[in-house]
């Protein structure tokens, strides 16, 4: 069985060399590899390039696709899927990196349970600390659905190994120009179509914290913008399949929950125009936020700025002392 890794490159001269070299390190042979160039500024293609000649056997596996111009993150995935001809497909971010073992135990387990998805463990890489997260996937498909929609499950294409199939016959794919919150269109759109969901309690992915040249690394008015459209989208899509009467509670909630989100970072003007996008949201909806989150968008719609920026800082700042 052929696994396609997919990886978006840009701006990631960093981190290219140990990504690359945990991608044609891995101990399963039919692997391909196609990265999109999404016309990095940098050296990261020549680096790569330099560490494939370390791996001489992997040299006819690999793809390298350049984009005429930077596209951004969900052209860059679309490009790669397009040329995938694996089975299954794993993407893989270019400043984050695998365990030597990831492809082999994720193809052995797709296949002993014929999965559509195999949901992984994966470590948060900070500066000086990793940390093992790990969630677990609920036996009824559809919980795990409404577990995606309210973000209470990770929403990363990464994470899963995804049989191809799934994004071909359904016709899903990354929204173009959706560059922040791209998974999180995608992800609950292939959970529903999925047939079988299944999970590996292993730790294969590291998923870096201090690239601030990231794609995702900074919140902007677009980022804004984005999460809005990716809610508008879940919402358009819920409502109209089959059984949209068991998501209305769940799409009540993902409204709540990405405002909420979006409070929590960002400068002022940036809160401003999050209340203004998500005005008219009825107050009950705001009672399934736990009561820290809920003073969060009461501090926010009562204009209360400075108490809310306080509040969020010492938030983050409790965080960073338990990373």
């Amino acid at each position: 069985m052929k696994v396609s890794v997919l990886i978006p490159v840009y701006g990631v001269e960093k981190y290219i060399e140990k990504c690359a070299r945990s991608l044609f390190g891995q101990s399963a042979r039919n692997i391909e590899y196609i990265f999109v160039d999404d016309y990095s500024p940098d050296s990261s293609i020549a680096l790569l390039n330099k560490v494939l000649e370390e791996y001489p056997h992997r040299r006819t596996q690999v793809s390298v696709i350049r984009h005429p111009r930077n596209m951004g993150l969900a052209a860059a995935r679309n490009t790669a899927l397009q040329h995938a001809t694996g089975e299954y497909v794993l993407h893989v971010d270019s400043d984050d990196y695998l365990e030597p073992n990831a492809v082999e135990v994720l193809a052995l387990k797709a296949q002993q349970e014929n999965a559509d998805i195999v949901v992984f463990d994966f470590f948060h890489e900070f500066k000086h600390k990793s940390v093992r997260a790990t969630e677990q996937i609920p036996e009824d498909k559809r919980d795990y659905i409404l577990r995606l929609v309210r973000r209470q499950a990770v929403v990363c294409v990464w994470g899963k190994l995804i049989r191809k199939s799934l994004y071909v016959t359904n016709g899903i794919s990354a929204i173009e120009g959706l560059n922040y919150g791209e998974d999180y269109v995608v992800t609950p759109r292939l959970a529903y179509f999925a047939g079988k969901i299944v999970k590996l309690d292993f730790p294969l992915y590291h998923y870096i914290h201090f690239n601030s040249g990231s794609y995702t690394s900074a919140v902007s008015d677009a980022s804004i913008r984005n999460v809005c459209k990716a809610v508008e989208i879940l919402e358009s899509f819920f409502t109209t399949v089959q059984d949209a009467g068991l998501y209305t509670a769940a799409l009540r909630d993902l409204k709540v929950y990405n405002e909420m989100a979006l409070l929590k970072c960002g400068t002022t003007a940036q809160r401003r125009q999050v209340v203004r996008l998500f005005a008219g949201i009825p107050r009950e909806w705001y009672r399934t936020l736990p009561l820290t989150d809920r003073l969060v968008v009461s501090l926010a719609h009562r204009g209360m700025w400075f108490l809310l920026d306080g509040y969020v800082r010492t938030g983050h700042f409790i965080k960073q002392l338990f990373r």
